[in-house]
């Protein structure tokens, strides 16, 4: 008959009747295999590796034109990066919304992780250049933006909000 006997890095023995054995920590494993009378040994060196971690943190929500950089971390791995980017570098620069997703391997390992990347457009404002009025009354300033039905909000350089302003004295409004 044929037994196998493992012993693990701690020394403790396992007789077992299969060539599997389950590994849970790194170090040099011996193995000694009987047949009949005879037996043959020979170790093997298991390297543990620490656990892959891919962290591009919590979604994203940046107004159109501002920048982001994405970073997978782990340098010397290869990555994999898909959504509405396709690319094999460590760090990337969205722009345009989307779900990005990276595949990070490193040493037989992989790990993955992916981020909502929402990116807002800027508010529209039309207004005239000048206004003229004459002095002792007052002007009403209008903005023109399709996205005050939207629940926008517009704030004038007095600290006030609305669409409108009324201006009863020269100087620049913003």
């Amino acid at each position: 008959y044929t037994l196998i006997e493992w012993e693990n890095p701690n020394g403790v023995v396992s007789l077992i009747t299969t060539n599997d054995l389950m590994i849970d920590q790194g170090g040099t494993y011996n193995l000694k295999v009987y047949n009949n009378n005879c037996f043959k040994t020979t170790s093997v060196l298991v390297t543990a590796q620490p656990e892959l971690v891919v962290n591009l943190g919590g979604d994203k929500t940046l107004c159109e034109g501002e920048s982001l950089e994405l970073d997978a971390s782990n340098p010397g791995a290869s990555f994999n990066w898909s959504g509405p980017i396709s690319a094999t570098s460590q760090k990337i620069q969205p722009a345009i919304s989307g779900n990005y997703k990276v595949e990070v391997t490193l040493n037989g390992c992989t790990a993955s992780d992916s981020v909502e990347v929402l990116f807002n457009p800027n508010p529209i404002v039309a207004l005239e250049p000048t206004y003229a009025f004459c002095e002792g009354a007052a002007v009403t300033i209008q903005a023109d933006n399709p996205l005050i039905s939207s629940g926008a909000i517009l704030t004038w350089s007095d600290g006030s909000t609305g669409n409108s302003i009324s201006v009863n004295s020269a100087g620049q409004i913003k």
